[in-house]
Formats: structure tokens, sequence, C-alpha cells
């Protein structure tokens, strides 16, 4: 039978909620999945909307693309986070930081670098996934105040439990994918 949990935010505790996942369910009995509407989305398409929203907010100020290139990289939690570059699933600190990572890759797809000297913590900034509006926000399971990215990521993330060949292949139908 398939089962899903809802993700709390997990911080610090990323790798003790997945430890525990992985003890109760088993080591390759669970999957990333987003739920919006009636469907479920492929952990990567969910993690795309999550940085569609970030390339929207920039296509929609372009002085915000411009700020952000006056800068040598951005980090969301830690500094060393920037060793991720663009892999969003290289998560090298305990605390998972999406933000970044979408930043870097929606520079790629305007065409813009970084060129300053100065790194960007993207808390407190315009950036953070807390200020960047989703821009799908009615697939939002519960939106904070300002419809953000955050509460996609934080709502619409579930942990697929599928124990059994069967309920794996199910699973797979279910999901639109990538």
């Amino acid at each position: 039978m398939l089962d899903f949990i809802p993700v709390p935010e997990l911080g610090k505790n990323r790798d003790k909620f997945l430890a525990k996942v992985t003890r109760t369910v088993g080591k390759g009995n669970w999957f990333w999945v987003f739920a919006a509407k009636n469907k479920l989305y492929s952990w990567e398409w969910g993690i795309q909307f999550y940085e569609d929203a970030f390339y929207e907010f920039l296509r929609r100020d372009i002085n915000l693309l411009k700020n952000i290139c006056s800068y040598s990289d951005v980090y969301m939690i830690n500094r060393f986070d920037t060793g991720s570059g663009l892999d969003y699933k290289k998560q090298l600190q305990r605390d998972e930081h999406y933000a970044d990572i979408a930043l870097r890759r929606c520079m790629i797809r305007f065409g813009v670098t970084f060129k300053g000297k100065n790194i960007l913590d993207l808390n407190e900034t315009p950036y953070s996934q807390n200020n960047v509006p989703f821009h799908l926000p009615h697939l939002i399971r519960k939106p904070d105040a300002n419809k953000s990215v955050r509460s996609w990521l934080g709502s619409n993330r579930f942990i697929a439990v599928a124990n059994t060949v069967e309920d794996q292949a199910k699973l797979s139908e279910l999901l639109i994918k990538w």
C-alpha cells in the first residue's frame, strides 16, 4: 500500500529524519514527491517548480538580477554551501539549501554570471526563499502570508513509501515525471 508522509521543516534535523524514515520503511522503499491539487510530481519536477519561481521573480525585476550579478556567489546557510554549485542533490552540510542553487541555475538561464568580490548571504534579502513569491500560488497546499517558494517546499513535499515492487510500480504510474 502506498503511503505518504508529510515532510516537516527539516533544517538541521534532515539527516536524522531521513535516517528514521529509512529505519522505519527500509532503504530503497521511500521516494521524494511533490503533491499539488490531485497530482503527484517527481522530485525533479517539484524542485523545477521551485527554481522557476526564482526565475519569474528575477524576470519581473531586472534590477534584482543585475544586483545579484554584483556578488561573487550566494549562500543560504553556510558559506560552504557554494560547493553544491548547480546540483540540488549535493547538500554538503546538515541543512537543506535550495535557494542558492536555484539562483545560480537561474543566472545561467539568463546568460549572466557573478562578477563581484563579496559573497551574498541570502537570508534577510529579497532573494530569501521566505520572500520570493511562488509563481503558481494556487498549487501551494498551505501557503504562508507571502505565498513563498518556502511554503511550496514546506507544504507540498512528501515522502512516498512504497514497500513492494507493486507499490513502486503504482507510484511510478501516478507520478508526473521529468
